[in-house]
């Protein structure tokens, strides 16, 4: 129903136990915030994200190495991402610390 997919958000693609399936973005984020759920979701591969998960791993910071995010939840899900996600997002984190450097001198 259409109506659902408006009222919930945008999707997500998923894969578990070698079956492709979808989830709700919204779904997901609120079942992951427990450590519990997290550790039964083990095994899951995220092949697309959707707006507001790639928002998230966009701009949520990563400690000094650039290796991990400071926040656990948001490490638990660069973790799930497919290896072709993984390197969008690393690449689109990079392009927006750039820009907010450059945003940041232009100011000076």
């Amino acid at each position: 129903d259409v109506s659902l997919i408006i009222m919930k958000g945008e999707v997500m693609n998923i894969k578990f136990s070698r079956e492709k399936t979808w989830a709700f973005t919204w779904d997901y984020l609120k079942n992951i915030r427990k450590k519990t759920v997290r550790e039964s979701m083990e095994g899951v591969i995220i092949l697309k994200r959707g707006y507001t998960v790639a928002q998230l791993l966009k701009r949520c910071p990563r400690n000094l190495d650039h290796t991990k995010y400071t926040n656990q939840v948001v490490q638990f899900i660069y973790e799930q991402l497919s290896g072709r996600c993984r390197m969008k997002t690393d690449e689109e984190w990079i392009q927006h610390r750039i820009h907010l450097r450059n945003e940041a001198l232009s100011h000076l």
